[in-house]
């Protein structure tokens, strides 16, 4: 499934992009495009960092013990 239309940008591809430690919508921007046209897939760029952003930060810290 598309995120982002204008840039033909998946779900998959922004999701790596957040798992690769982009955590803002303009660092998933510069790691794959998605957001860099009309600005309609903001909101579910967002909702994937915050979602992803807090699973990886929980990751991180059950590693930590």
């Amino acid at each position: 499934m598309y995120v982002c239309i204008c840039a033909r940008v998946a779900e998959r591809e922004v999701r790596s992009a957040i798992h690769s430690g982009a955590s803002s919508e303009q660092a998933v921007r510069d790691a794959c495009g998605a957001g860099t046209g009309c600005g309609a897939c903001a909101d579910r760029i967002c909702e994937l960092i915050d979602e992803l952003g807090s699973r990886t930060r929980d990751t991180f810290a059950a590693l930590r013990g």
